[in-house]
């Protein structure tokens, strides 16, 4: 494999901003000269090798954001109260090819009181390999289990059935990196590396400096 070319990351902007607002700003930033949707302090780390592709935003609300590539869904940010009977018919046929998805307990503030569950539709993002958890509470794996993931970002997450779930990362044979808030302890990175020898476990913060580094490495 080869030093992946510069990324492009997606960032989304969670403050506590009226709804109106908070639109308005997402459509202004989408991009910046460094690649950037450059809007905020939770971030789905989003890669591309062919960087002259263009990117825009394809559908918006309070719930999701949808951007797009080449106007073909390309990575969703959603809520958990997000449905996908809410887009429209013509972006929701090719909705299940994306391979990026952020799910968030909420998109209104960054205040937010009670950890969301994970939700089940995001199993049917069958080929999603970019996949960042923010403010959920997870019960178990199953959800993404079958998922073909490369990289699980994992922030402000809380861990129900902790001793199985640590388990359960031991099924997600697919994985390359698992980037986590300070989440797991000593003796569980040890547990989880012997089940899965191949994965890289970085703290967010370290592997977001890679990424902008161009130092993590795509097939």
């Amino acid at each position: 494999m080869n030093k992946m070319q510069p990324l492009i990351v997606f960032m989304l902007i969670l403050s506590a901003c009226n709804q109106k607002s908070f639109v308005d700003k997402r459509e202004k930033n989408m991009t910046n000269n460094n690649g950037y949707v450059e809007n905020g302090n939770s971030a789905i780390d989003i890669f591309s090798k062919d960087l002259n592709k263009k990117t825009q935003m394809l559908f918006s609300n309070k719930d999701i954001i949808l951007v797009g590539l080449n106007n073909e869904p390309y990575a969703l940010f959603a809520s958990t109260k997000f449905e996908i009977s809410s887009l429209p018919p013509g972006i929701s046929n090719n909705l299940f090819q994306i391979k990026r998805v952020l799910l968030k307990s909420s998109f209104l503030g960054n205040q937010i009181n009670e950890l969301q569950f994970i939700e089940p539709w995001l199993a049917y993002f069958h080929k999603v390999e970019y996949l960042t958890l923010d403010h959920i509470k997870l019960k178990n794996l199953n959800v993404i289990k079958s998922l073909p993931l490369k990289y699980l970002i994992l922030s402000d997450i809380a861990l129900e059935n902790r001793g199985e779930i640590i388990n359960e990362f031991g099924n997600l044979k697919t994985l390359k990196y698992i980037a986590h808030s300070s989440l797991f302890t000593p003796a569980e990175i040890i547990k989880i590396k012997k089940d899965l020898p191949d994965v890289n476990i970085l703290l967010e913060a370290d592997f977001n400096r890679k990424v902008e580094k161009g130092e993590i490495e795509s097939d």
